[in-house]
């Protein structure tokens, strides 16, 4: 899961174009630049989840992470 805000945590948060790059690379296996290596060079295409610890706090941040998330996941294939 994620912090859903940057009060959320103490730290952690992270910026959904962020969050939505690392899935790219998780579910398309489109490469942003990191060090981390998949095992599967192609991606993950069936993956479909994303968690924040805590909806109160996505409320409180204008439901953001929500609502940058979700237009993503229903983008998938």
């Amino acid at each position: 899961g994620l912090p859903a805000s940057p009060g959320a945590a103490g730290g952690g948060y992270t910026a959904p174009a962020t969050v939505q790059r690392a899935l790219n690379y998780l579910i398309k296996g489109q490469s942003y630049g990191g060090t981390y290596v998949l095992r599967n060079p192609a991606g993950y295409p069936n993956f479909r989840g994303l968690m924040t610890w805590s909806v109160n706090w996505d409320a409180y941040n204008n439901f953001e992470f929500s609502n940058s998330h979700r237009p993503y996941l229903n983008s998938l294939p």
